[in-house]
């Protein structure tokens, strides 16, 4: 008899881990509060235009990194494009491209911030980073949550050798090469954002070495996130897993070696559960009056437009850090792929624009709220225009707000991308995985957390372990 697996939402983790244990002859069914999957990294339809609700990139693709694995265990069609230079950055008074070529990149880093130790620098860094995605594959069950997790501890022991790198910041690294220039130093804690959601005082130096080296190799999913998501719950649905949107899980309990799974629709029992939330939903959720996750996290204002070029932009990806005197926060913009009919007509664009925010700034009246969004948005859209152009004809602009991100996925506050990599709270007291009694927790607030190729490695992590439990384990043989 097959093992009956309950998974708990339908963002990337949510998703790869129905789609690992359903391609395992695990009896899966996946939940989703939402009409359709993908979360804070999904997307959304309006008229002929397909917008990705988050500036995402996707990385992680070569061999032996996690969307390839996931790939090889489950057969889901990955269909992506080469993004190179993989961000534009738009400094103050010129520009500066991330290529893949290290020689490439390397003159560009010259040009822009000349007589810097630069090679060493990026040398290094790129050496911490293979080795960090090397180490990925061994660090199931880590955090440990009990004992028993200790059984992991020879396979954890490979990674020795970067303790080091977790126990010194970033910024102390960056200090052994690099002169002191503030534009730089504001360019590498923008770069960090993105990705670790917090500047080089705090960052370790290994999470750090990953969150600058991820442009170097960068994908676009042909029709966004869209078209992404779709191929996989089609993939999910044509193996036999049980997809069920709207609805919203109230409920988690442990009763009779079994967990009872109460919906807004139905109840069920499952031998077996992921959680695909964050750690404050799945507290409430079990009733669990202890956070475990701290309660600062970044949430996320976006401009959401379609426009029509003259000229369309083949450059995908953009970090913009306008000048101080502009008043216009950083911002990161991507742009759906020249001529993806997929997600906007010919000759047109859609465009996502992404910028951190603080949740407490919309904790205010109606009145307040609207003025305060709509000056926001107007800002950074005159800002765009003198950044990139004005397109010949916009045929869409909105905006969403922490509040809307809270709306649509029912995340706490709105908080997106995870929990901020900091000092005060380091990685060995993020939550587990393990939650006790077959029950597991992946996405951004788990380790390793945080963008697309991170949860979806969770996802392997939590399957690699569950894969050494007997029943997982008899239908792998099966």
């Amino acid at each position: 008899m097959k093992t009956r697996l309950g998974v708990i939402g339908a963002g990337a983790g949510g998703l790869a881990a129905a789609l690992l244990a359903q391609s395992h002859q695990v009896d899966v069914t996946l939940f989703e509060s939402h009409s359709q999957p993908g979360g804070c990294a999904g997307w959304f339809d309006r008229g002929p235009f397909n917008f990705d609700v988050g500036a995402t990139t996707l990385s992680g693709i070569g061999e032996g990194r996690p969307f390839s694995e996931f790939q090889k265990l489950t057969g889901a069609p990955l269909q992506v494009k080469v993004v190179d230079p993989g961000i534009v950055f738009h400094l103050p008074h010129t520009k500066m491209r991330r290529y893949q070529d290290n020689l490439k990149w390397l003159a560009e880093l010259e040009r822009v911030f000349p007589g810097m130790s630069h090679q060493k620098f990026w040398n290094e860094i790129e050496d911490l980073s293979g080795r960090a995605w090397g180490f990925l594959p061994h660090v199931s069950g880590f955090p440990p949550a009990k004992w028993s997790d200790l059984k992991h501890l020879p396979s954890w022991l490979k990674g020795i050798a970067l303790v080091p790198s977790l126990l010194t910041s970033l910024e102390t690294f960056e200090k052994k090469y690099q002169t002191k220039n503030d534009l730089y130093k504001r360019w590498i804690n923008a770069l960090c954002m993105i990705s670790a959601q917090n500047h080089i005082h705090q960052i370790p130096a290994l999470i750090g070495s990953l969150a600058l080296t991820y442009p170097a190799e960068t994908f676009a999913p042909v029709g966004g996130m869209k078209g992404l998501y779709s191929s996989w719950l089609s993939h999910f649905e044509s193996i036999g897993g049980q997809w069920r949107p709207r609805e919203r899980v109230e409920s988690l309990k442990f009763q009779n070696k079994n967990w009872n799974l109460k919906t807004v629709k139905s109840e069920n029992e499952f031998e077996k559960v992921v959680a695909n939330v964050t750690s404050w939903s799945l507290d409430k959720m079990i009733q669990e009056s202890k956070i475990e996750s701290p309660t600062e996290a970044w949430g996320a204002f976006t401009v959401y437009a379609a426009v029509k070029w003259e000229n369309l932009q083949n450059e995908t990806y953009h970090l913009v850090l306008p000048d101080e005197s502009e008043g216009v926060d950083d911002y990161f913009v991507s742009f759906s792929l020249p001529n993806d009919t997929e997600r906007a007509p010919i000759g047109c664009q859609t465009v996502t624009i992404s910028q951190h925010t603080n949740e407490a700034d919309w904790l205010v009246s109606k009145e307040i709220y609207l003025e305060r969004k709509n000056q926001r948005m107007e800002k950074i859209w005159q800002h765009f225009f003198k950044t990139f152009g004005k397109p010949s004809e916009v045929k869409f602009l909105s905006a969403g707000t922490p509040h809307t991100f809270e709306r649509y996925t029912l995340r706490p506050k709105g908080r997106v991308g995870g929990m901020p990599h900091r000092w005060s709270y380091p990685i060995w007291r993020w939550p587990s995985w393990d939650r006790g009694n077959n029950l597991a927790m992946i996405g951004d607030t788990a380790f390793p957390g945080q963008g697309m190729v991170a949860v979806v490695n969770c996802a392997l992590n939590w399957w690699r372990a569950s894969a050494s439990h007997f029943d997982f384990q008899r239908n792998r043989r099966s």
